[in-house]
């Protein structure tokens, strides 16, 4: 392990025993028959080697019950090492925006800094305002031989959200393993593609093969929204240097045999809008249809934003960039891959589209109150070649016109408290042919662009 423990595990991957072997990262081991025993037997000696310059003997004994496993000569496969590194991280509950998870937020990025520095890298934390979870910054250099190395930016996150009460089949900050699957919180989103990357790239500059330096960015406010990301990296650019690529593993795929490269993300603006009046809130026994009321302008502002479906704002949809032949015959694969219409993944995907997330009011809430205030939180989702300034234009525009019509004597308030683009890859450029070709040859399959 990285932290220069062992741990065994049952054919569950339930752990059954841990103890310390090195100080340091576990470099390799091997497990063997002590001389003269028969594959029945209930112990196995097993030797690991440490980046303290020592080689330890155990003797371990298989558990009851339990299959021995299949012991062949050489190293372990990095892969165990990754497994049981994952165990510790999602054992780290860094619940973003949890005030009883702040340090272990602060924990995990710790860790995961020391780990990628056993792992090669040069690694540092990146904090920001007090509050703001650091990043981790961490750097694989390359073949030094090659001076004109590329450099690739790795981003993840190791901020997970809060894991419901209901729906789990055990403790979500404990990995575990059922019919060949890795549950706990963070396995996908987004701890183990931070894993599972960073002791691949170890492996390859273990074998003098990494040909290019590769830049580790690690936050911890992705699932909120990455507050002070783009300060921070604003402030230590000359540390994160010229980037040449970005890769992301933190997407889904379409099933699980077929593998997907996301080539493309809707970009986003995110409104508030807030509608109130000067008085108090007030009991809707005594004022009610006194006066107008905050909620009903509201209803009527966003149902002139959209029924639903099409978003009424004018020449929303007019830049919006028409589908090829070539478009539309990948949602015809996906459409018979997936069982769902052609025109739904369209929709969700390279589609523009308004959603409303919530509606808050002052107040206790309870039914007798009209509020003085209610704010809306709404997002648009643009697409190719929606022109992001010129939406966040019309979107205020539109309501503020949309009230006016009203007439009525509240106040409104719009403000776009956050934009971000489109994104769309060249699917015929270097790099994205470099890594279509890379996981064909991993999975014998060409990869779904989605």
């Amino acid at each position: 392990m990285g932290n220069g423990w062992c741990q065994s595990w049952s054919s569950n991957f339930q752990s059954i025993g841990f103890w310390k072997a090195h100080d340091g990262i576990v470099l390799s081991s091997v497990g063997t028959l002590p001389a003269g025993q028969v594959e029945s037997s209930s112990t196995v000696l097993f030797a690991t080697g440490g980046a303290d310059a020592n080689i330890q003997l155990w003797s371990v004994e298989v558990p009851s019950g339990s299959r021995r496993p299949q012991i062949r000569a050489g190293t372990l496969k990095a892969e165990n090492d990754l497994q049981a590194a994952l165990a510790e991280f999602v054992g780290i509950p860094s619940v973003v925006n949890v005030e009883a998870c702040k340090e272990s937020c602060r924990q995990a990025a710790l860790w995961l800094k020391n780990l990628l520095s056993q792992l090669g890298a040069e690694a540092s934390l990146l904090t920001a305002d007090s509050g703001i979870n650091p990043l981790v910054l961490a750097t694989f250099r390359g073949n030094e031989e090659r001076k004109d190395r590329p450099r690739v930016l790795f981003y993840g996150h190791y901020d997970v959200i809060p894991a419901r009460k209901h729906g789990w089949d055990s403790d979500p900050f404990t990995l575990s393993g059922r019919d060949g699957y890795l549950y706990g919180r963070g396995v996908s989103d987004n701890k183990g593609p931070i894993l599972a990357a960073a002791f691949a790239i170890s492996e390859l500059r273990r074998k003098v093969a990494l040909g290019l330096d590769i830049v580790m960015l690690i936050e911890g406010e992705e699932e909120a929204g990455s507050r002070g990301f783009e300060d921070i990296v604003r402030r230590h650019k000359d540390l994160v240097g010229p980037v040449d690529a970005i890769l992301i593993s933190n997407s889904y795929w379409i099933g699980e045999e077929v593998p997907c490269i996301t080539y493309g993300l809707r970009g986003v603006i995110h409104a508030r809008v807030e509608v109130s009046n000067s008085q108090p809130d007030l009991h809707s026994g005594v004022e009610g249809g006194g006066l107008v009321e905050p909620m009903f302008d509201m209803v009527s502002i966003l149902s002139k934003l959209s029924s639903g479906g099409k978003v009424f704002i004018p020449h929303f949809y007019e830049d919006v960039r028409q589908q090829t032949e070539e478009e539309q015959e990948l949602y015809r694969l996906l459409e018979r891959m997936t069982g769902k219409p052609a025109s739904y993944l369209t929709a969700k995907w390279r589609e523009p589209s308004l959603s409303i997330h919530s509606l808050e009011t002052s107040g206790p809430g309870n039914r007798t109150v009209i509020p003085s205030s209610v704010t809306a939180a709404l997002s648009f989702r643009i697409v190719p070649d929606q022109k992001l300034a010129e939406i966040a234009t019309s979107v205020e525009r539109h309501i503020l016109d949309s009230f006016a019509e009203l007439k009525s004597p509240n106040s409104i308030h719009v403000t776009i408290e956050k934009a971000a683009d489109w994104w769309l890859g060249n699917l015929e450029g270097p790099w994205f042919q470099a890594l279509e070709s890379a996981i064909e040859n991993e999975w014998g399959v060409r990869p779904l662009r989605i």
